[in-house]
């Protein structure tokens, strides 16, 4: 599929509010700071930016909403973690939010040795996407 066709699906899911299967194509790792600084400042941002790459088309995993779960269920750091690089295994790209963050650091050398691509603006997903979609095509 075209990103031309991607952006199609993902304006025609949003105006008509409808479950379009090629919307989310491309699966999406966001990795954030979480534990340094305020967790609610944290966490609200890496649903901003979750909720902005979900409208143009990308399948987002947001570790950061097993905040909610750990506050009604805790477990150790460690089982979140190990939950977050499973997800990440699948992954097609990693885009890395700012911030200092032990947790990202550690999921961003997983992703490389992996092979998975790290992002870390916008643009450079945009890059990525427009050469991932070529490769796609040929």
């Amino acid at each position: 599929m075209t990103l031309a066709e991607q952006e199609a699906d993902a304006r025609a899911a949003l105006l008509g509010n409808q479950y379009h299967p090629t919307r989310f194509h491309t699966r999406l790792y966001l990795a954030s700071p979480y534990t340094q600084g305020d967790k609610s400042k944290n966490v609200r941002k890496s649903l901003e930016m979750a909720d902005r790459l979900m409208a143009a088309g990308y399948a987002v995993y947001a570790p950061l909403l097993t905040h909610f779960q750990d506050l009604v269920f805790p477990r150790p750091a460690n089982d979140w973690l190990g939950l977050d690089l499973a997800w990440l295994s699948v992954s097609d790209v990693m885009f890395r939010m700012p911030g200092k963050s032990n947790g990202a650091d550690i999921e961003e050398a997983f992703a490389n040795r992996r092979g998975i691509p790290v992002v870390r603006s916008l643009a450079a997903l945009d890059g990525w996407r427009s050469a991932h979609t070529i490769l796609e095509e040929a």
